[in-house]
C-alpha cells in the first residue's frame, strides 16, 4: 500500500476509510474534518507550499505579483475550480457507491474494470476527486505554468491552503455545511474559510469577510482589481436566506457593497474582474438577485474585464442582457431534445448516474444554440456582457483547468488594448480513461499521467481576442457553422465522447 502524500490531522477521515455516501452528504463533524484536513495539507498549501515538488526555495523570489510584492506582472492567470478532493475515494470500487465501497461480487470479467473507479479518478462519474488526481494537477502547474502566474482565480468546492502568488478564492456551496445552507457570520463556517484564506484577504476586511464571505483586493494598483462574490447568497438552493428584494437581506447587501466597489473603480480608472462559484443562471439564482447582478454588469460593462464562474463543470459561456431577461426568456421554445441515442462515450457512461450525467448536455448545447441566435439578432437593441465558466477539475467529465492572458500595465502591443482585457485561454486536460488505462496496462505505481493542452481559445475560434464582440462573433458563427458547433460541444464535455451530429443539431 502506498504511504499517503499527507499528514491527517487530529479527528480527520482515514485515506481508506470507505462509506458509501457522497461528500454532500457527510456528517457535520466528517465534513469538519474533512475541512481541516485540507486546510492545514492539501492543495495550494500541500503542492505549492511544501507539497510534492517543494517551490518554497526560489519560486517565492520569482513571483509575478505586482500589488503587495511590487514585482512586474507577466499577464497570465489561472482559472481553476472545483476540486472536491476526496479523501475516502478508493482505487476500484463502485462508481454506485461515489467511489467509496468495493464491488459485492464479480461480474463479467472482460468488463468488470470499466465499472470501477479508476487510479486517478473516474471520468464521467458522480464521484469526486482522489488525493492522487490533486496531487497530479499541482504537481503539473509547478513544473509547466506556475512560474508566469499573476496570480490565480479559484472558483469554489473544497480546496483550501495557499499558494506563492495572490489567490482569488470564493466560496462554493460544497465549501459549507450543511450542504448549499449559508446564513451571515460570524459563524464556524466562514471562520474556518477566513483562517485558511486569510493572508489573501485584506486586513480591513476582516470583519467583512467573518460576515459575509466577499471581498475586493488589487492586482495592480490602479490598474486593476478582483471581486471575490459569495454567490450563495443568490443562489436558489440556499433557502434560508430571503433573495435580493429587501435591504437586509444578504444578497441585497452583497450588490449594494458590489456597487460601491465597482463605482469607486470606475472613478479611479481601475479595470475589475469578478470571481463567483455559482454563475448568474435564471434557475440558480433567485429571480430578484438574478436581474439586479445582471444590471448591474451592464450598468458597468465598461469596467468589467471578465466575469469567471465554476460550478456546472462544462466548459461554455454565455451573454447577459441589460434588459435583465434570461436566456431561456430570450429564446423560443425549444424542441423536445433527441436522446433516443447516447453519445459516443467510454463504457462508462452506461452505469447508472452517469447517463444522466450526459443526458442533460444535448438540451443544454441546443439551448445555447439558441440563445447564441437571440443574442445576434437582439445585438443592435441591447448591450450584452460575457459570462465563463470553467469546467472542473473533479471528473465530471475529464479534469481540465485553463490559463488566461491579459492585457497588463507594461505590455506593448501595436494594437493596444484596455487594461485587463482578455487576450486569450489555454485549455488543458488530463485524458483519464486514457492513464487509468495505461496504469492498468504496466501496473507502474511510479506512473504520473501528464495534462495536455486541449486546445488555445485565439487559435481554434479564430477570435482576435476574448472581448464581448469577439464572443458575439463566435457565437453567431457557432450557429451557422456545423463544424464549430461540433467542436464546441466536444469541449463542453471536456472530450468525454460527445460525437453524434443529432446533438448538434438546431
Amino acid at each position: 500500500m502506498e504511504k499517503a502524500h499527507y499528514p491527517l490531522l487530529p479527528g480527520a477521515v482515514p485515506h481508506s476509510y470507505s462509506a458509501p455516501r457522497h461528500p454532500s452528504q457527510l456528517g457535520t463533524r466528517t465534513r469538519f474534518a474533512l475541512a481541516g484536513f485540507l486546510a492545514g495539507a492539501l492543495v495550494f498549501g500541500g503542492l505549492w507550499r511544501a507539497g510534492l515538488t517543494d517551490l518554497s526555495v526560489g519560486y517565492l523570489n520569482s513571483a509575478t505579483v505586482s500589488d503587495p510584492a511590487g514585482a512586474p506582472l507577466k499577464g497570465s492567470f489561472l482559472h481553476i475550480s472545483d476540486i472536491h478532493v476526496d479523501a475516502n475515494y478508493v482505487q476500484g470500487a463502485t462508481l454506485d457507491s461515489y467511489c467509496h465501497r468495493f464491488p459485492k461480487r464479480k461480474g463479467d470479467p472482460e468488463n468488470e474494470d470499466l465499472y470501477v473507479a479508476g487510479r486517478f479518478g473516474a471520468p464521467v462519474s458522480s464521484c469526486d476527486s482522489p488525493i492522487r488526481l490533486v496531487d497530479i494537477t499541482f504537481n503539473w502547474i509547478n513544473r509547466t505554468v506556475a512560474h508566469g502566474l499573476d496570480f490565480v482565480v479559484y472558483t469554489g468546492d473544497r480546496a483550501l491552503g495557499s499558494a506563492q502568488v495572490p489567490v482569488i478564492h470564493v466560496v462554493g456551496n460544497n465549501d459549507v455545511e450543511p450542504h448549499n445552507l449559508l446564513t451571515p457570520g460570524p459563524n464556524p463556517m466562514l471562520r474556518g474559510l477566513y483562517e485558511a484564506w486569510q493572508e489573501y484577504i485584506p486586513a480591513d476586511q476582516k470583519d467583512l469577510y467573518l460576515e459575509m464571505g466577499y471581498y475586493t483586493r488589487p492586482i495592480a494598483p490602479g490598474h486593476l482589481r478582483a471581486v471575490a462574490l459569495n454567490t450563495q447568497w443568490f443562489h436558489t438552493s440556499n433557502d434560508v436566506i430571503g433573495a435580493c428584494r429587501k435591504p437586509k437581506h444578504p444578497g441585497s447587501r452583497q450588490l449594494v457593497w458590489l456597487r460601491e466597489i465597482l463605482a469607486e473603480a470606475t472613478a479611479n480608472g481601475e479595470a475589475v474582474v469578478i470571481a463567483g462559484h455559482v454563475a448568474p443562471e435564471f434557475d440558480d439564482y433567485y429571480n430578484s438577485c438574478y436581474k439586479r447582478y445582471t444590471h448591474l454588469m451592464n450598468e458597468f460593462r465598461d469596467t468589467i474585464r471578465g466575469q469567471f464562474f465554476g460550478h456546472n463543470n462544462k466548459d461554455h459561456f454565455y451573454f447577459l442582457s441589460s434588459d435583465a431577461k434570461s436566456r431561456r426568456e430570450n429564446i423560443k421554445a425549444l424542441p423536445p431534445p433527441d436522446v433516443s441515442v447516447l453519445p459516443a462515450a467510454p463504457e462508462p457512461i452506461a452505469v447508472r448516474g452517469s447517463v444522466q450525467i450526459m443526458k442533460r448536455v444535448p438540451s443544454m448545447i441546443r439551448e445555447l444554440m439558441q440563445h447564441f441566435k437571440k443574442v445576434w439578432d437582439d445585438r443592435d437593441k441591447v448591450d450584452y456582457t460575457v459570462v465563463n465558466i470553467s469546467p472542473s477539475v473533479i471528473p465530471t467529465f475529464n479534469p481540465t483547468l485553463r490559463v488566461y492572458r491579459y492585457q497588463y500595465p507594461s505590455f506593448v502591443s501595436p494594437f493596444r488594448l484596455p487594461i485587463g482585457t482578455l487576450l486569450d485561454y489555454d485549455q488543458f486536460w488530463l485524458n483519464l480513461t486514457e492513464a487509468n488505462d495505461e496504469f492498468r496496462q504496466s501496473g507502474d505505481v511510479l506512473y504520473q499521467p501528464e495534462y495536455e493542452l486541449l486546445y488555445s481559445a485565439r487559435q481554434q475560434y479564430s477570435m482576435p481576442d476574448l472581448t464581448t464582440q469577439s464572443y458575439l462573433d463566435l457565437a453567431h458563427r457557432m450557429t451557422q457553422n456545423k463544424t464549430l458547433r461540433q467542436q464546441f460541444a466536444e469541449y463542453l464535455c471536456v472530450m468525454a465522447g460527445l460525437q453524434e451530429d443529432s446533438y448538434v443539431s438546431i
